[in-house]
């Protein structure tokens, strides 16, 4: 299948296609999204953080960057999963990873520990410390903001 250039007509027909910023390379859901624009790449935000905690985001990694259409990329303070819109930001904090997400309705199943509504949108947030705390039940949850934000 050729590769067809980014343009606003492939974003709205193929939106796993994804617009990438020309100075930054940041992957974005729309042309002129505002955005963050400086390089930064995720072993960035794992300076000085323990190896535990880089080896929990890598499985995070490569469960949820193996889902068709995602992409990934580094902010100043966290890293976005975009599939055709955002789903999913994982803030580095110094021990865990808090992780953002959101669900088609309000949930405070166990491990999220924090919910908050905007109108139509109810986000959910989880913390991960070591391997152990992502489970199933996390993958659940992240699909289903993967779910929604591809519709």
């Amino acid at each position: 299948m050729p590769v067809l250039p980014l343009t606003l007509i492939n974003l709205i027909c193929f939106p796993q296609m994804h617009f990438v910023c020309p100075k930054c390379d940041r992957p974005l859901t729309k042309p002129n999204n505002w955005h963050y624009c400086k390089k930064v790449s995720i072993d960035d935000l794992f300076q000085k953080k323990s190896p535990e905690l880089k080896a929990v985001f890598d499985k995070l990694l490569a469960e949820v960057g193996s889902w068709k259409g995602v992409s990934a990329s580094a902010t100043k303070t966290c890293i976005v999963f975009i599939v055709s819109k955002t789903f999913l930001v994982v803030k580095v904090m110094k021990n865990e990873l808090d992780l953002k997400f959101p669900l088609p309705m309000e949930c405070d199943d166990f491990p999220i520990y924090k919910r908050a509504s905007y109108g139509k949108k109810s986000e959910h947030y989880i913390r991960l410390a070591d391997a152990g705390d992502l489970d199933s039940d996390v993958f659940r949850f992240l699909r289903q903001a993967y779910d929604l934000m591809q519709a």
